[in-house]
């Protein structure tokens, strides 16, 4: 059996308001009050006799703590809210679906194993233990990419300058980020920031073939002069430590030559070379317009397109690609008239 705290009459224990007063006895954890004798504000009360000195003390007592909380919020509100801490309205106290705090916007991802640097090729690495993005590449083909952690990225088939620019994309300075240029398992640059949404800038020359040599024309004799291969002399490499393999020039040849092995060629009557390189023409045929085809006869001649009698041909009148005007035939390997029997005098 318990009794109400407000009339003190006999209540049944599972009873929940007293059956006399209509007092709450659910108890209140706010207060320091026992938990049987805790009111509850809001619900409709019957007419109760007079409290005793020693009730109205403790209610006092409740009031007054509750007015220096009040107070103590209205004075710390202020401050809380200049450090950036995000205090909940009124309606947040009540009952009901809460609202989650948006996470910070640096996130420790999950450390994993380091990576292998790889034994070969021309690669960037980065490492950041948050979040950062990253430009790599050649001048010409630079690619971005946005990640986490440490990673590894190759760069084929890369020739001279490579560049990486790489940034953190939060505001922690708590750890560092750092970016390498790896060629062959060896570092050729790196560096690294500590700052809070630091970058780093990096470029180095990674080696490859030299810029190609022009053709030079004797203009005096009319022939074509074509630079001979030339083999760079090693150059050790300080940064590296090592000595890069000897490099040669490919050949240079005109624009209507191809260059088949050590040597310039027509492929349009090249016989071990027509039509591309090393198609070699059987016994008793030749290359003629990049193609192997049957030797002429005695009457007739080879032009780039077939064999022709170049003395009555319109189209290869006395040479190869000599046509007669319209209205003319050929006749002897000249141009005449048709109602002429005999050559036009010249």
């Amino acid at each position: 059996m318990k009794f109400c705290p407000q009339c003190g009459k006999p209540v049944d224990p599972d009873k929940q308001f007293c059956t006399s007063c209509g007092r709450s006895l659910i108890p209140d954890r706010k207060t320091t009050v026992s938990p049987e004798t805790v009111p509850a504000p809001d619900y409709p009360k019957a007419a109760v006799p007079s409290m005793t000195k020693g009730r109205k003390l403790a209610i006092a007592a409740v009031i007054v703590i509750i007015l220096i909380i009040a107070a103590g919020t209205l004075l710390f509100l202020p401050e809380l809210n200049r450090s950036g801490v995000t205090q909940p309205s009124s309606t947040q106290m009540l009952p009901g679906p809460t609202t989650e705090t948006p996470p910070a916007t640096f996130v420790i991802p999950r450390e994993t194993e380091p990576w292998k640097v790889p034994p070969s090729g021309v690669w960037v690495h980065i490492r950041y233990l948050g979040s950062w993005n990253a430009t790599y590449g050649m001048p010409g083909a630079l690619q971005t990419t946005e990640n986490s952690g440490e990673r590894y990225f190759e760069i084929p088939n890369a020739a001279g300058k490579i560049e990486l620019a790489a940034g953190k994309l939060d505001s922690s300075a708590s750890h560092p980020l750092v970016v390498e240029i790896v060629k062959d398992g060896i570092i050729l640059k790196n560096g690294s920031t500590m700052d809070a949404g630091g970058q780093v800038l990096l470029s180095a020359e990674v080696g490859g073939m030299p810029p190609a040599l022009t053709r030079t024309t004797a203009a005096l004799t009319g022939t074509d002069t074509t630079i001979p291969v030339l083999t760079i002399t090693p150059v050790t490499t300080s940064s590296a430590g090592r000595t890069p393999a000897p490099i040669t020039t490919a050949l240079i040849c005109p624009s209507d030559l191809r260059a088949c092995g050590a040597n310039c060629t027509d492929l349009l009557t090249d016989n071990t070379n027509c039509g591309d390189c090393g198609i070699s023409c059987p016994a008793g045929k030749f290359c003629l317009g990049g193609t192997c085809t049957v030797t002429c006869s005695a009457d007739q001649t080879s032009c780039p397109d077939g064999c022709f009698n170049i003395n009555t041909h319109a189209r290869h009148c006395g040479s190869c690609d000599t046509a007669c005007p319209n209205g003319l035939i050929c006749f002897m390997g000249r141009c005449d008239s048709p109602a002429t029997p005999m050559p036009v005098p010249q």
